[in-house]
């Protein structure tokens, strides 16, 4: 069994992973290695702003690292933040303060307000936001603070979004991808009744930058991880 399955297999069960056997995964020979020449993991610059390292098990399992930065500057125009998952996933947060939210439709006339319905397509690393054509309103249904070791659950097609609320955060996801969604559907993203495409590019143009960001993401769990001694 590989070191990620290891991780993932105690995310999902447990939500929470053997601290030595994280600070071993994610130390920084290791990760470069990884980032080089493993078919397994790829990294992409996320259009939501954080950067995005996923481990893929098999067809329907994925581990998951989202490394959240305030100095990140990145993310999808229009930025629309409300979005859900055709996986369901179970996360456990390293380090930092991500606040979550969840969300409703609804067609009721005095609730809400007016939303457009957007479905994600990939290709050659990029995402595409196209309108489904669909209207509705929307309301906010749950928000929850996430601290340092906690763990936060979500289904797959629920509406939710994540919010950075400290400097720098990063969370540990183990995914299941749904076996109920129809293949070559995406996810879904909420934003305004127009009827506009936009794309995001994905790709990481610089290793150096990714270099870094994964040295900074070693520290920050190392010390996170020594803290809770």
């Amino acid at each position: 069994m590989t070191t990620a399955q290891k991780l993932f297999d105690q995310v999902i069960a447990h939500g929470s992973c053997d601290r030595s056997l994280l600070l071993q995964f994610i130390d920084l020979n290791r990760l470069n290695s990884i980032v080089d020449t493993s078919p397994f993991c790829e990294i992409q610059q996320h259009p939501l702003g954080f950067l995005c390292v996923k481990w893929t098990l098999d067809s329907t399992h994925s581990l998951r690292m989202h490394i959240w930065s305030k100095q990140f500057h990145w993310h999808q125009v229009p930025n629309w933040q409300i979005h859900d998952h055709t996986f369901s996933f179970r996360s456990v947060v390293l380090t930092g303060t991500i606040q979550n939210k969840t969300y409703r439709l609804t067609n009721e006339i005095n609730e809400g307000r007016d939303v457009g319905i957007y479905r994600i397509n990939y290709s050659n690393q990029k995402s595409h936001l196209v309108p489904t054509g669909e209207k509705a309103k929307i309301q906010i249904e749950n928000s929850s603070i996430q601290l340092q070791d906690s763990t936060y659950s979500l289904p797959c097609e629920v509406l939710h979004r994540s919010v950075l609320r400290s400097e720098y955060a990063i969370t540990l996801l183990a995914t299941v991808q749904s076996q109920t969604t129809l293949p070559g559907v995406g996810p879904r993203v909420i934003g305004t009744t127009t009827q506009n495409q936009y794309a995001f590019d994905r790709k990481i143009d610089s290793k150096v930058d990714l270099r870094l960001q994964m040295k900074t993401a070693a520290f920050e769990i190392g010390n996170a991880i020594r803290r809770s001694y």
